[in-house]
């Protein structure tokens, strides 16, 4: 399986645990409010796995560095679009919200860590 579907599969996995979590600890509201926390950090993450596969050649590393890094600002700036969008429009619980976006950011860097470490 490649390594960025695998991250976004865990991820998914990790908000959807969290959801059911939430949703007997505090009801359907804080399940949703997961979810869009969640969500505020799986949709850049997916626009950046899409987009790092698409420019991945290796013929010259510096239009590819450039590229992973201008799309990783992406990411960042559309997630944090997205956080405040959800704050401001959404009527949410804030600690199921964190704690969904939380979850799906560690998770991602968790598992890309773990895979460098088989490196």
């Amino acid at each position: 399986m490649k390594f960025g579907l695998k991250i976004f599969i865990f991820e998914i996995i990790a908000v959807f645990v969290f959801m059911l979590l939430w949703q007997y600890l505090a009801g359907f509201h804080a399940l949703l409010s997961v979810f869009c926390g969640g969500l505020a950090w799986i949709l850049p993450q997916f626009y950046f796995i899409w987009r790092s596969r698409v420019v991945l050649h290796p013929k010259n590393i510096n239009n590819m560095l450039g590229s992973f890094f201008a799309h990783e600002a992406i990411k960042l700036i559309f997630s944090a679009i997205l956080v405040i969008l959800s704050v401001k429009f959404l009527k949410i619980m804030m600690l199921p919200f964190i704690n969904g976006y939380i979850i799906a950011v560690f998770i991602g860097t968790f598992t890309s860590y773990q895979q460098v470490k088989k490196i």
